[in-house]
């Protein structure tokens, strides 16, 4: 790891060998970048806060956690190793943007003394369109093959089996278009699981219904779309079933809901929390892109804040033809508002902001 400076130093990682980028590096610039008022244009208030989080704890000496360089660089580095799997892109693989960079850097990164992984839970909610169940595919593999795990489980669940193939699939294509993955680790995709003969592992879809779930041994859950969940039995099941675990991760994704009294908008409070300092969990990683309180929905400067990848995925146009459709039609913008710009409602068509609701409460 490299040296801490003081708070003015920036912090420089040395590459590591046999890698194509220096992610690391590119994970402290995107936060730094975040953290910065000239840039405060592009970076909401909890992209903000996790990313001065991380500039933080970097910042710590004689810390129970370490920063690891190798183990950030290692998952991103396979990751853009996998192949492109629809759409029409410059090159055939994967080309990580530094808001996923971030992402993977802090959760693979950071490091328990025992070498095993500081985060064990992992919240993502962003914007329909931000490559999230492609990002997901790609940690599904990582962690099959890759983290020392004897038998690893890496079991993907949603409220119907179609949710879920949303990142099995990509998952599975990524396995049957590189030759050099399967041989480099014995991995094999399946119709319904993908097995890695060197972990002894699997990935696989499971069934919705909590009732049935019981008997995993997981190394990864993975819940898709987590705001759909009306309750909170599968989370509950896959979470207790860690027990056996020493380096589990619950990675949860999602875009904005309408149910507020489900286990998706109380792990986004727990994370609001968390970035605020109200609740101390080392364990636990969060970020949500969204608008910032004030912001005019419709105006494009501001769309970036819930669409990292704004230009890449989702197209400009595309955003823009959604939002004129938005200002035509109270349907159309309250979509507009929950899956495009990943702002909370309180129904499908809404136009009550939660956030903004929320502010209001014993006012008369």
């Amino acid at each position: 790891m490299a040296t801490k400076g003081t708070r003015s130093t920036k912090i420089k990682f040395q590459p590591t060998e046999n890698h194509r980028r220096n992610y690391s590096q590119i994970a402290y610039e995107f936060a730094l970048e975040a953290v910065s008022e000239k840039h405060k244009h592009k970076h909401n208030k909890f992209v903000r806060l996790a990313s001065q989080r991380h500039l933080d704890d970097l910042k710590k000496k004689n810390w129970l956690f370490e920063y690891s360089t190798i183990h950030a660089n290692n998952v991103c580095d396979f990751i853009e190793e996998l192949p492109h799997i629809e759409g029409v892109w410059e090159t055939p693989t994967i080309t990580l943007e530094p808001p996923q960079i971030f992402i993977l850097c802090v959760v693979f990164g950071w490091r328990r003394p025992d070498g095993l992984r500081r985060f064990t839970n992992v919240y993502i909610e962003m914007a329909r369109k931000g490559a999230k169940s492609t990002l997901t595919a790609g940690v599904a593999l990582y962690c099959l093959c890759c983290e020392e795990e004897v038998g690893p489980q890496i079991i993907i669940g949603a409220t119907t089996g179609e949710q879920a193939k949303k990142v099995f699939n990509p998952a599975q294509q990524m396995v049957k278009k590189n030759a050099d993955l399967r041989e480099a680790f014995g991995v094999e995709a399946w119709a319904r699981s993908i097995t890695c003969q060197d972990s002894g592992g699997f990935v696989q879809c499971i069934n919705s219904k909590s009732s049935t779930q019981d008997g995993w041994n997981p190394h990864v859950g993975i819940l898709d779309e987590l705001h759909a969940h009306k309750e909170r039995g599968l989370y509950d099941v896959i979470r207790s079933a860690f027990g056996s675990r020493k380096n589990p991760l619950m990675w949860c994704i999602t875009t904005a809901g309408y149910i507020l009294d489900g286990v998706c908008y109380e792990q986004r409070t727990l994370v609001d929390k968390i970035l605020h300092g109200l609740v101390e969990a080392d364990h636990y990683f969060g970020i949500i892109f969204t608008l910032d309180e004030g912001d005019d929905e419709l105006d494009p400067r501001v769309w970036i804040k819930a669409n990292p990848m704004l230009g890449i995925t989702p197209t400009l146009d595309s955003m823009e033809t959604f939002a004129i459709e938005a200002a035509a039609s109270p349907d159309s913008m309250g979509e507009f508002k929950t899956k495009r710009l990943n702002i909370w409602t309180t129904a499908k068509g809404g136009w009550v902001n939660i956030e903004a609701w929320k502010q209001c409460k014993g006012e008369v």
